[in-house]
């Protein structure tokens, strides 16, 4: 009675603990890329030095540079379907139902002299006798564990990845030594646009001492990029005359006279500011017919003179 206790207690054990099925190593390779904190430098272009017209191109581009340190890692699992003792309840009859088919198969492959498939006819014979085996599954991917027995890691490749591109959307700022104009952004090319008669409005009664201009970017102290560009003398003297012809007609404003300062305005070559102060002018006086009509009048007249 005892030798019976003993037995079943250890085919329970044997059901509840059994082995599990080892589906051999499996070794992989993963290649990792550390890229560090990235350092960036900014690069502020001018398209001249000495600034001759009144439109000043400014062209902003960044350059980052990463540390790239690119490691292979060698990680080494143990692949293995755990046992189950209640799959055994649907594997034990499978395995009976299989093992007829299997040496029927093996018999008829030794006939033909080995033509079967080896893995068909192995295959057949393992699933039989894995479910016939009460302390073993059937080999399962689907409950498949990996187990990790060994990782190495080690550095492949170290290098600088050097990145330039446009800086779009930064803010650019101007300062002269009597002016200091409001910052422009670049566009999503990198490019800002200074219009200088908008800067010779803001020190109209300096601009006599306007010889040098600062063009910069801060990206927190103390990092600065910064160009210096020299005012052209001939440049200096066509904002002075346009000046003195825009306080002059502001003190005798008519449509005729409006007319005649935007035709010294372009002999100076500032047509974008012509064009600006045109809108300007004519919006604040739109309900004065008179000022409309004689501003058109003159306009006629002269572009006749001018032809």
């Amino acid at each position: 009675m005892k030798s019976f206790h003993f037995a079943a207690i250890i085919s329970i054990s044997t059901l509840i603990s059994g082995c599990r099925n080892n589906m051999g190593n499996e070794v992989l390779k993963e290649k990792k890329i550390n890229r560090s904190s990235p350092a960036t430098t900014y690069f502020l272009n001018v398209n001249q030095d000495v600034i001759n017209k009144p439109i000043v191109k400014l062209s902003l581009s960044k350059e980052t540079i990463y540390n790239v340190v690119e490691t292979e890692e060698l990680v080494t699992k143990s692949m293995y379907t755990p046992y189950r003792g209640l799959y055994e309840l649907y594997e034990f009859p499978s395995g009976l139902l299989i093992l007829p088919a299997a040496i029927v198969v093996n018999v008829i492959d030794f006939a033909l002299l080995g033509l079967l498939p080896n893995r068909f006819t192995d295959d057949l014979l393992d699933q039989s006798f894995a479910g016939l085996n009460p302390c073993l599954n059937w080999e399962s991917e689907d409950r498949t564990i990996s187990e990790t027995l060994t990782s190495e890691s080690k550095i492949v490749d170290t290098r600088e990845e050097v990145v330039k591109r446009a800086a779009a959307g930064e803010k650019v700022t101007i300062e002269g030594e009597v002016m200091s104009v409001d910052s422009i952004k670049t566009d999503k090319k990198g490019v800002a646009r200074l219009y200088l008669h908008d800067a010779s409005l803001k020190v109209a009664e300096n601009i006599e001492k306007l010889r040098k201009l600062k063009v910069y970017i801060k990206k927190g102290e103390p990092e600065e990029t910064s160009v210096e560009l020299i005012i052209d003398r001939n440049l200096r003297m066509r904002m002075i005359a346009v000046r003195d012809l825009i306080a002059a007609y502001n003190v005798n404003k008519s449509g005729k006279r409006l007319a005649a300062l935007l035709l010294n305005i372009e002999i100076n070559k500032f047509p974008r500011l012509a064009l600006k102060f045109e809108s300007q002018e004519l919006k604040a006086f739109e309900d004065n017919k008179e000022f409309v009509k004689e501003f058109n009048k003159e306009m006629i007249a002269l572009s006749t003179t001018k032809s």
